[in-house]
């Protein structure tokens, strides 16, 4: 879902705890700081199970484990360039 919102509209990136965490946490009924900590784990698996692979996604160097908005800013980079627009997320050109 969090993914989802950032394809749709990357300014939501600018203020990720209004337009990104807090809509996720109402859908899924629990609190924004829930998503973000998901993310987190999300990302910190990633890190564990793939290092080279999550770096190859990001396109530069990772140090550590992104945070959970470098996280989401990686993958929706990654499907935007990557892969083909999915038909209900609008992107802009």
């Amino acid at each position: 879902m969090a993914l989802e919102l950032v394809l749709a509209d990357e300014d939501c990136m600018y203020n990720i705890t209004q337009r990104v965490y807090r809509p996720v946490a109402d859908r899924c009924s629990c609190g924004r700081f829930c998503i973000e900590r998901n993310i987190r784990t999300i990302s910190r698996q990633a890190w564990r199970s793939n290092r080279a692979r999550l770096r190859q996604i990001a396109g530069y160097p990772l140090p550590a484990p992104p945070s959970a908005s470098e996280f989401l800013s990686i993958m929706a980079a990654y499907f935007l360039r990557e892969e083909p627009p999915l038909p209900h997320v609008r992107t802009r050109l």
